[in-house]
């Protein structure tokens, strides 16, 4: 199956990444690219956990190699355990999550693939574990060839031919001193099939072949979902409830979580977790793992990933120019009335010009002192002809998502908020006969989508 490895590795033109960290199988990997001509069009990430005693000089030996041969290498140190500790997550799983935003971050800005060493066996542990964790269909499909931006040229490979072709090639390679420790789950399942074999001749391959059929059943089901129950919003998925009536409501659940950024396998019980949202009172939120949240709207599901932003105020910079929040920049610009046929009445109210949507214009000199913030209990706010009223009361009014309310910058003094930023400006600082300063505050995101009601 070497042979079909490197129909992979030379099916694919142009530069890309290889993750390695000086294992038998990635060193194969690695030699593979090399002997298929690929040096130039090469650059190898090596990431040292921070877990095992012996990982620094490990990373060292990949270092050393890819000198030798001539080939670009990244590394990275990172203090798995200590990540683990704040996020309650397991060594194994913390481990895999930092590894996998390195790689992608990387692959993202250059516009690469990324190879990585799975092989036959590897495949097998994972369809393994996740029947034992609880899965549908979907978790015996195990790992693919590729999965977005990644690339396995070894699936096909059983772990005897990668060692052949070490010994073969006398190509050099590191034990990780952990992989017999069973106080990892990965290495239990392995232990598992081990003792399966000498039961079971083929057991590896069978697990194998059960994954492919799950794979081709997968394919023709995704074929079939109705993609008009899918939509973007705000940042997040949308998931129609109406997808979730029929047989294949866990498929579109799983699809929808995929869309909205899940790297990692979820389990049944998370998805079937995530079924059951929807049969709950409107506004009920579901924490999923690695971040991924499930709001239940009136019509959908809404599926995002949180990242706490919570509790950081910056001053608000009343003077025309631009100024930075959180992936957002906020443009304040002069602006002449006279331009867009505005009047002022003998009520010094502003008339004859309605600004298109997200358009905010403010008495910039009433903005003065003024914080940049998001949301907090006991906000009020004055919209301009209305009266005021809790935040709180006006989003219900308006009917604004749960999910959106966090996102939405506001500029605030102490509890009263003055605008809310691409939407509504406040009575207080509304621009009238006596404004000095006109400016249009412009928001503009640059990370995530823009949130609108």
């Amino acid at each position: 199956m070497l042979k079909k490895a490197l129909g992979i590795i030379n099916g694919l033109n142009g530069p890309f990444a290889v993750g390695c960290s000086g294992g038998a199988d990635s060193m194969c990997l690695l030699s593979l690219c090399l002997t298929a001509g690929r040096r130039g069009d090469l650059t190898v990430i090596n990431v040292d956990h921070g877990i095992r005693e012996n990982s620094a000089a490990d990373s060292a030996f990949v270092r050393g190699f890819c000198v030798k041969n001539r080939v670009k290498f990244i590394g990275h140190k990172i203090d798995v355990p200590a990540a683990a500790k704040l996020s309650g997550r397991s060594i194994e799983t913390e481990a895999r999550i930092e590894r996998h935003a390195i790689f992608k971050e990387f692959c993202e800005k250059n516009g690469v693939p990324l190879f990585l060493a799975h092989n036959k066996g590897d495949n097998a542990e994972s369809v393994l574990m996740h029947i034992f964790r609880g899965c549908g269909i979907r978790g015996l499909a195990g790992i693919g060839e590729r999965d977005r931006y990644i690339v396995r040229p070894l699936i096909y490979t059983e772990k005897g031919e990668i060692y052949e072709y070490l010994r073969l090639n006398g190509v050099p390679y590191v034990e990780d001193e952990t992989n017999g420790d069973l106080n990892y789950s990965r290495n239990r399942i392995r232990a598992i099939i081990s003792e399966a074999e000498k039961s079971f001749a083929g057991a590896v391959g069978a697990v194998a072949s059960l994954s492919d059929i799950a794979k081709g059943t997968l394919n023709f089901i995704d074929s079939h979902l109705d993609e008009s129950f899918f939509k973007v919003d705000s940042g997040a998925v949308l998931l129609d409830k109406r997808a979730l009536d029929g047989f294949l409501a866990g498929e579109y659940v799983y699809k929808a979580a995929r869309m909205a950024g899940l790297a990692v396998d979820l389990e049944q019980k998370h998805i079937a977790a995530a079924i059951g949202l929807a049969k709950l009172k409107t506004g009920r939120r579901l924490d999923l793992p690695h971040g991924l949240r499930v709001f239940n709207e009136r019509e959908v599901l809404a599926f995002e990933f949180y990242s706490p932003i919570e509790g950081i105020i910056k001053d608000f910079a009343a003077d025309y120019g631009e100024q930075e929040f959180f992936g957002m920049k906020i443009k304040v610009l002069p602006v002449d009335l006279d331009l867009f046929g505005v009047a002022l009445d003998s009520s010094g109210e502003l008339h004859a010009f309605k600004p298109p949507k997200n358009r905010l214009f403010a008495d910039l000199d009433k903005l003065c002192g003024a914080k940049l913030r998001l949301r907090q209990e006991g906000d009020r706010f004055h919209a301009c002809g209305g009266k005021s009223k809790k935040l709180k009361e006006f989003f219900n009014e308006k009917r604004v998502p749960l999910r959106v309310r966090d996102k939405l910058p506001l500029i605030a003094s102490d509890d009263e908020v003055l605008a809310i930023l691409g939407h509504r400006v406040g009575e207080r600082v509304k621009v009238t006969a006596k404004t000095a300063r006109v400016a249009e505050i412009v928001l503009q995101y640059t990370t995530h989508n823009e949130v609108q009601f």
